[in-house]
């Protein structure tokens, strides 16, 4: 039997050239987690990954469960590492006396915790394809960083495997340029520092809000009708006079925001006045030595953690600016957590913060077992006065993730409440009109796609399975209407765009991809769908279900299958194949009652996913903002 003699690289780039000959000459099978884009398209290296000679192992078929495992493995160890290599950081007793703020190390362990679960995930993935192979004698591995990471004892790699650490002239030259690359970043903080400061000024009083959303989005705001943050809005519950929109993302909303009258800062690009004792105390003899110090300490002494010191630095600048010119009562993020710097310079200036979960999407239900697991990271170490969730699902998910909430408040499915208010009339949709101009059938179905990616827990074959079916239904079920509604751009799923082009020409069947010319959003889709079927466990079936009206997931892969998994433990609510589908849909559309479904709900959902089921969370929410006004 041959010996199999394996190498794996981190990352391929051109300084590594020379090493991977001598691999190849050795006759090593090399594999590669990610490669510099025009080293790839060198025209050795080219035929070599056509030819096999060199794989891609991080789009190997493996199962998704290895990243919850990764992020489990980062917050158990979290500590030990912080501790053992970086709890003398000199930044982070700077930054704690700039900020007034011990706990910022967090922000720090919340950088180091995300590296660690994308470490130990290179690590488990290199154990799987080892573990293929029967018989091994060398097998080697190549970190691009954290070399005294992976050689730790905690090191989740199989014993035998081998770290290698390239020392030749080419490494060190494209480590140390990239390592002044990012010291650029450091940079970015003083460009801010100049673009924002207008002047000095102790006689402007700041304008005052009684709510800040704060609105970071990569496409316009106003790009769906009934999604992004817009939604808070309402002429008698919270008037826009009273909201201020705090724009991260540039320019790109300035004509959404004049049409609509509404009240904005753009954060980034806005240039205020600030009072001479600020410039003095916080920017001269605070903000300033402290820059400079970290700009020297990441030079030579700590070269880790950059994009931490950038941020709190950053934030420093803009959120006191802010503070001093302008006063408002609360402050709103949606879905997606803030720095802890952020939270911490509002809070310190009277603001509470608030982060609405709008989400009832979380890891838990596609891992079996266990729901007390810590198993993401990115939800980890968030400071705030109150989250809102949906129900107990979400606030069980948030909370075992060493979060600081004072207070959480289940208040029901936000989006329920558009559905509502669409289907009584108060909030507009072109949809039904649209629906009517195809001559659909007087039964809809609405299908909602997800995001689709080699370590999602959908693949892009799986994505494309989905489309197929979806196909089928229209061939086998003459008398149904299918609303689509996909979830990313047609350019960022180029591998979906066949399938997506066949549902586009069909006769029986509206698509929309996730912006459209008619801005429809999924709450539109689902008022107008006697069922909902979501891509397994995406959070548009809770939505219809807050809703009260009939929602179903959709297993593609046949991944989630026993009562192992958290949705499974509910009759008739799951499809785990093409022939169960089939029988689900007959089954929610023919033979379930009113009463019954009712029942179902509260049997099954009520304060897991709802605590209401009264289509009021919006209003709930609303009220609560309203009502913190100090």
């Amino acid at each position: 039997m041959i010996e199999k003699k394996i190498v794996f690289f981190e990352e391929l780039r051109g300084d590594c050239h020379s090493i991977l000959n001598e691999y190849l000459k050795k006759e090593f099978l090399v594999f590669y987690y990610s490669i510099n884009r025009k080293y790839a398209e060198r025209k050795q290296i080219n035929k070599l990954i056509r030819t096999k000679m060199l794989i891609n192992f991080h789009s190997k078929i493996l199962k998704y469960e290895i990243y919850p495992q990764a992020a489990c493995l980062a917050h158990k160890n979290l500590d030990y590492i912080f501790n053992k290599y970086f709890s003398q950081s000199p930044s982070v007793k700077e930054m704690t006396k700039l900020l007034d703020f011990p706990e910022i190390s967090d922000m720090y362990k919340k950088e180091l915790l995300i590296d660690l679960e994308k470490l130990y995930g290179t690590e488990l993935i290199i154990n799987e394809i080892v573990n293929t192979y029967e018989f091994t004698s060398d097998v080697h591995f190549i970190p691009k960083s954290h070399f005294m990471i992976h050689s730790d004892k905690t090191s989740p790699l199989i014993k035998g495997i081998t770290l290698i650490r390239p020392n030749n002239f080419r490494v060190k030259l494209k480590n140390f340029v990239d390592h002044l690359k990012r010291l650029l970043l450091l940079l970015y903080p003083i460009y801010l520092l100049f673009i924002k400061i207008k002047g000095i000024s102790n006689q402007k009083l700041p304008r005052r809000y009684k709510i800040g959303i704060t609105i970071n989005h990569p496409k316009s705001l106003f790009g769906m009708n009934y999604y992004t943050e817009t939604i808070f809005i309402d002429d008698n519950e919270m008037p826009k006079e009273d909201v201020l929109f705090i724009d991260e993302s540039g320019k790109i909303n300035i004509n959404g925001y004049k049409k609509n009258g509404y009240k904005f800062t753009l954060l980034k690009n806005d240039r205020e006045s600030l009072s001479a004792d600020f410039f003095w105390n916080g920017i001269i003899k605070s903000f300033l030595p402290t820059w400079f110090k970290t700009l020297i300490w990441s030079i030579y002494k700590e070269p880790y953690f950059i994009d931490t010191k950038r941020r709190i630095l950053q934030d420093y600048i803009l959120w006191n600016i802010f503070v001093q010119n302008y006063e408002i009562s609360n402050y709103l993020r949606k879905l997606l957590p803030d720095n802890l710097s952020k939270t911490h310079i509002l809070s310190q200036n009277g603001i509470k913060t608030w982060n609405v979960h709008s989400d009832n999407s979380t890891i838990d239900p596609y891992l079996e077992g266990d729901m007390n697991n810590k198993n993401q990271t990115i939800y980890s170490f968030m400071h705030y006065d109150k989250l809102i969730v949906y129900g107990e699902i979400t606030k069980r998910f948030i909370k075992k993730h060493r979060n600081k909430i004072k207070e959480y408040v289940k208040n029901g499915i936000i989006y329920s409440q558009i559905v509502n208010e669409i289907q009584n009339g108060k909030l507009k949709s072109a949809l039904p009109s649209i629906i009517i101009a195809k001559k659909l059938p007087k039964i809809i179905i609405g299908v909602f796609d997800t995001s689709y990616g080699v370590d999602a827990q959908l693949r892009p074959e799986d994505g494309i399975q989905f489309g197929k079916n979806i196909l089928k239904l229209l061939d086998e079920f003459p008398d149904i209407g299918i609303v689509f509604k996909a979830k990313k751009e047609l350019e960022l799923t180029p591998f979906l765009i066949p399938l997506y082009k066949e549902l586009i020409k069909h006769e029986r069947c509206l698509f929309f991809a996730r912006y459209n010319e008619e801005g429809i959003s999924a709450p539109e889709v689902i008022t107008v769908s006697d069922l909902s079927i979501s891509a397994a466990f995406t959070s548009t079936t809770a939505e219809a279900l807050g809703a009260k009206k009939k929602g179903i997931y959709y297993d593609v892969a046949g991944n989630y299958i026993g009562e192992g998994f958290y949705y499974n433990r509910i009759p008739n609510f799951v499809a785990h194949s093409y022939e169960e589908l089939k029988k689900l849909i007959n089954y929610w559309l023919h033979e379930v009652t009113e009463n019954s479904f009712n029942e179902f709900l509260n049997t099954y959902f009520k304060d897991e996913i709802d605590p209401y089921f009264d289509g009021k969370a919006l209003t709930r929410v609303r009220k609560l903002f309203m009502e913190n006004d100090s």
